[in-house]
C-alpha cells in the first residue's frame, strides 16, 4: 500500500511538472472598413440666426468661426465631444461570435487645475464602441422615413496623457468588456446610441450623424439643431464587404 502511494505521488507530480504554461494567444481584428477623416459638422446659432460648420466638429460658435475660418484648433475639440479624428469599424471574433467595433479617435482634454479652470491640457483617445452583428447591420438598412440608432451598452476608452495608442492593449480591452457578465444595475442604464438619418437637401442625398452618446431626456440629439452630414459614398466607408 505504502508503494502505491509513493507511485501515485510520483505519477502526480510528474503530470504537474509537464504541464506548460501557456499564454493566451494575442487577439488581432479580421476585417477593417475604410477609414472617415472628415465630415463637416454644423449646428444652428440661434441668437444669430445662422447656420455654423466646421470640420470634424459640432459647434455653434461664431465668434470661433469668423477667427479660424472652419478649422478648430486642436484644443477646443478636446472641449466637444461631438467631434473626432477619425472613424472606422473593425471586427474581431471571441468565442467564435463575430463583433463589430466602432473606432471613434478625437481630442479629450482636461483642467491641471480645475479647481480654478486653469492650465487645460489635451490628449488623444480612442473610443471602441461594440455592436453584434445584428445592431452594425442597421447601416444597409437605411431609409429616409426614420433615424436609425445603432445601440450597445458596451463601450471602451483607451488612451490618456501620457499614453501612445497600442492596438494589442486596446483588443485586450474589448475582449474583457465582451466577456463582462451584466452587472445588477445595467439594466437601468442608457445605451451608447449611433443616430443615422438620411435627408434629401437641393436634390441631393446626405447622411448625417452624431458620434455615439448615452443621450437623455433633455440632451437628445436634434438633427433640426446640429449633425455632422457626408455623402454617402463617404460615409459608405464605414461599411465593411463581406
Amino acid at each position: 500500500m505504502k508503494l502505491l502511494n509513493i507511485l501515485l505521488f510520483l505519477f502526480a507530480a510528474t503530470i504537474l511538472i509537464g504541464q506548460a504554461r501557456e499564454n493566451r494567444k494575442p487577439l488581432s481584428f479580421t476585417q477593417s472598413s475604410q477609414t472617415i477623416n472628415h465630415a463637416t459638422g454644423w449646428a444652428y446659432n440661434s441668437t444669430h440666426g445662422e447656420w455654423i460648420d466646421f470640420d470634424n466638429v459640432i459647434s455653434s460658435d461664431k465668434k470661433m468661426k469668423e477667427l479660424k475660418k472652419n478649422r478648430l484648433p486642436e484644443y477646443l475639440h478636446s472641449r466637444n465631444e461631438q467631434s473626432f479624428i477619425s472613424l472606422k469599424v473593425k471586427t474581431l471574433e471571441v468565442d467564435s461570435i463575430t463583433y463589430y467595433v466602432l473606432i471613434h479617435e478625437k481630442w479629450k482634454g482636461r483642467y491641471k487645475y480645475p479647481n480654478i479652470y486653469e492650465d487645460w491640457q489635451f490628449w488623444k483617445v480612442t473610443y471602441g464602441y461594440i455592436f453584434p452583428k445584428e445592431e452594425y447591420l442597421k447601416l444597409s438598412k437605411l431609409d429616409t422615413s426614420y433615424v436609425s440608432e445603432l445601440t450597445t451598452n458596451k463601450r471602451v476608452m483607451y488612451g490618456a496623457q501620457f499614453y501612445k495608442f497600442d492596438e494589442q492593449a486596446f483588443l485586450n480591452y474589448v475582449r474583457k468588456e465582451i466577456l463582462k457578465e451584466a452587472g445588477p444595475y445595467d439594466e437601468y442604464e442608457k445605451p451608447y446610441v449611433f443616430p443615422i438619418k438620411i435627408t434629401i437637401a437641393d436634390g441631393k442625398e446626405y447622411i448625417r450623424f452624431y458620434m455615439p452618446e448615452k443621450f437623455g431626456l433633455y440632451d437628445k440629439y436634434d438633427f433640426e439643431k446640429s449633425y455632422f452630414e457626408l455623402e454617402p459614398e463617404q460615409f459608405g466607408k464605414l461599411t465593411i464587404q463581406n
